[in-house]
Order: structure tokens, then sequence, then C-alpha cells
């Protein structure tokens, strides 16, 4: 008997016209994903935490998801510099009052350097960690 096939349950999913084998999917709640859609999926959540949680609590959740979305699907940054964004923004950007703002922090030369350089982004890694550590959730 064949095995069952499933469809990817994710919205932006990476491969819409592949049907997931049952042995190859990854379930979240009642849905199926691929194992990729299903990393970017948790990895997007974690950059929504961190905005949520480190940088603006106030913020309307649609415009900050809207702000990620584009970010990564629209004009196709990688999801890891995009984690590293946020991480910079809640450690040297105390004044983000709207999500929009990181269109501008993404472009930002000296976040791009950084990221590129492996000690500059171990850097700023490790003072997120340090302030997640002194002040969890904020």
């Amino acid at each position: 008997m064949a095995e069952r096939l499933y469809k990817c349950g994710y919205r932006h999913c990476l491969k819409p016209e592949e049907k997931i084998p049952l042995s190859e999917c990854v379930a979240v709640g009642k849905k199926r994903y691929h194992k990729e859609c299903a990393a970017l999926h948790k990895q997007i959540e974690i950059i929504k935490r961190i905005y949520f949680d480190y940088i603006d609590n106030k913020a309307d959740y649609v415009q900050v998801v809207g702000v990620i979305n584009n970010l990564i699907f629209n004009q196709k940054y990688d999801a890891d510099y995009v984690q590293f964004v946020m991480k910079y923004s809640a450690v040297y950007c105390h004044n983000i009052k709207s999500p929009y703002l990181l269109y501008t922090i993404i472009k930002n030369g000296i976040v791009e350097k950084k990221y590129s350089n492996d000690k500059l982004r171990r850097d700023v890694i490790d003072r997120f960690e340090y302030r997640c550590r002194q002040n969890p959730r904020g």
C-alpha cells in the first residue's frame, strides 16, 4: 500500500507543488510541513518573539508580522540575517517605535558589516544573550 501524501500547510511554502510523504513531514499542531518550511516557520516565530519581548511590546502585531514577512519573502533577506538584525536592534536601538524602521536598519552598512564579520556577529549575539539573562522578557 502506498504511503499517504500530504500538502504542506505553510502559507509561504518553499515547495508548493511537492506533496510530502508521512515519513518525511513535520507535524505542528494539525498541520503537516516540509522540514524546511517547519524550520523557517519556527525561525520566524523566534524573530517575532525577539521583537515583541525585547524591542517593542506595544507594536501592532499585524504590522510587525507584515514587515517580517515582507523582508523574508518579498525582499528575499535570509531569515538568519533578519534574526541577527532583531538581536542587533534589541541591543543597540532603544527608540524603535515603528516596525517600519526595520527596513532602514536592515539596509544599514554597519549592521551588514557586523553580520559578515564572525567576531563582530558573535559580539552582538553575546550582548543580546547577556541582556536576555539580565532582563528576561524585555
